[in-house]
């Protein structure tokens, strides 16, 4: 196994290799990708695990990213019937209070109805006081004429 596959691979870590490519040209070995190997074919290789590498590291990323973007999903909606449950008993409390206020407004009106009818009958009464009165007056002042008029033929 002395001249098998594992002579072809360099002995330099995969992220340790540096490639270089100008602007239009084929990928070129840098020093460290040229140690151990001077076929085309091992440059090939180191193409393909530079290419598989990046795109597993990509891989990962997008799935670490996607573990996030589910664990943020699940607490929002977690928040959200959470908070729906928080908004239905303040709906329901404001409905609640809302026919109070509707029952202590009707009792309102109906003491202002009441108040409106007692100070009608006082002031009716007033007037009927004042109307005797007058009539009291009169009558007294006419009992007071007729004693004159009864002393003075006495």
């Amino acid at each position: 196994m002395g001249g098998g596959p594992a002579t072809v691979f360099p002995h330099v870590h995969p992220e340790e290799a540096q490639w270089s490519q100008a602007q239009g040209s084929v990928l070129i070995r840098g020093p460290r990708e040229h140690a151990e190997s001077s076929s085309i074919a091992m440059s090939a290789m180191m193409v393909v695990l530079k290419i598989y590498q990046s795109r597993d590291g990509s891989n990962s990323t997008i799935m670490a990213a996607l573990r996030e973007a589910s664990d943020a999903q699940r607490k929002a909606k977690k928040r959200a019937r959470k908070n729906g449950k928080k908004l239905q008993e303040a709906q329901h409390e404001v409905g609640r209070l809302k026919d109070a206020m509707n029952t202590r407004r009707q009792q309102l009106m109906w003491a202002i109805h009441e108040r409106d009818h007692k100070h009608d009958q006082m002031m009716q009464l007033a007037h009927e006081k004042e109307a005797l009165q007058a009539k009291i007056v009169q009558l007294t002042q006419e009992q007071d004429d007729a004693r004159e008029a009864a002393e003075i033929r006495c």
